[in-house]
């Protein structure tokens, strides 16, 4: 952050609590969908050479 920030001695104003409106992580996470990687074999030691 380059700028500083400037506060003022003003009044908020009214303020209003806002309950949780984000889903659980359970229901934003993808349902079903599995993905498999399939490892590289590793080289032999002949081929390294």
């Amino acid at each position: 952050m380059k700028r500083k920030i400037k506060y003022s001695g003003e009044p908020i104003g009214t303020v209003e609590i806002v309950n949780d409106f984000l889903p659980a992580p359970e229901q934003l996470a993808f349902q079903g969908v599995a993905v498999k990687i399939p490892k590289k074999p590793r080289p032999l030691q002949k081929e390294i050479k």
